[in-house]
């Protein structure tokens, strides 16, 4: 399940101490976060690498949003090489960009919180990873962090400038009296008026997976 969800939590795109933030009210849908442009017809295609095993998405934003937790969300449908076709939301309402994404696991359904543009660096806070705090039996969250704002990034053969860097560290409470444990680190990439651009995840027992963007369209 550990690997699936390693890839799903962020497909190819498309879930809050230094100075600890609260984690933020989302009830400004109108403050959309510029670092990720969701008019419908946008696309982000991806090349994708899984412990050596290397799959292709593409991930279109279409005209159809609701609302999860007061948050709106708009849906996103990817369609991968290796998992076909999926459905998964993307908001950036309040300039935070938040992920919603089923998983392999029936019934689990994994939000990543990707950025906050307004976060300074080495700013960091918890962050929900589902609806009920669980995942797979076990209490899970979010501890995210931004590490880098306003460089340059070279993905490919294209360079993006006033990227940021966060990482999304997922922890998981095993019960045995030690308290949450990261499991798996994400490093995310952010182009303004882009989107995501690199993702690089790397689990505690070796596992890596990246992916990187090599077209798009924004509408």
């Amino acid at each position: 399940m550990y690997k699936r969800l390693l890839y799903i939590v962020f497909f190819g795109v498309l879930v809050i101490q230094g100075c600890k933030l609260d984690p933020p009210d989302f009830f400004a849908p109108e403050l959309g976060s510029p670092y990720t442009p969701l008019s419908p017809g946008t696309v982000w295609r991806y090349n994708v690498d899984i412990e050596g095993e290397p799959d292709v998405s593409s991930n279109l934003v279409s005209d159809n949003t609701t609302i999860f937790d007061k948050t709106i969300y708009h849906r996103i449908l990817t369609v991968s090489r290796l998992f076909g076709t999926r459905e998964g939301y993307i908001s950036n309402a309040n300039h935070n960009v938040i992920l919603r994404l089923s998983t392999f696991v029936e019934g689990a359904t994994i939000y990543m919180q990707i950025v906050n543009d307004t976060a300074a660096v080495g700013q960091n806070w918890i962050a929900k990873a589902t609806d009920n705090g669980m995942v797979n039996g076990k209490p899970a969250r979010l501890f995210v962090t931004t590490i880098e704002r306003g460089i340059i990034k070279t993905v490919g053969d294209k360079t993006y400038p006033d990227v940021i860097h966060t990482q999304v560290e997922l922890q998981y409470d095993e019960g045995d009296g030690g308290g949450y444990k990261t499991y798996t680190k994400y490093q995310f990439y952010v182009a303004k008026y882009v989107g995501l651009i690199e993702t690089d995840a790397v689990t505690t027992d070796g596992q890596v997976t990246t992916s990187l963007l090599y077209d798009y369209t924004i509408k």
